[in-house]
């Protein structure tokens, strides 16, 4: 009988694009961020995503990387406004 496969894996498989070079998903989390990938040309353990899905981006913070954490950090500056819109 075949490995036990999530839920997330069995929506991968039977949704990714017959195209696609992968299927990546949330290191933490493990939930499909991307099914339509590209492998990196000169950098082959490399993908980047097409288009992606179940995302989402707070614009009101900021995060940097900080070598001596040797990780991201959410950044004290104050986020910029965009847009132009006063």
């Amino acid at each position: 009988s075949p490995p036990y496969q999530s839920p997330q894996l069995q929506q991968a498989l039977l949704l990714r694009p017959r195209t696609s070079d992968a299927v990546l998903s949330c290191p933490r989390c493990f939930n499909i961020v991307c099914m339509d990938c590209q492998q990196h040309d000169r950098y082959v353990n490399q993908y980047r995503a097409m288009f992606v899905m179940n995302i989402g981006v707070d614009w009101n913070k900021r995060m940097i990387y900080d070598d001596a954490v040797g990780g991201l950090k959410f950044d004290s500056a104050p986020v910029i406004e965009r847009g132009g819109e006063e």
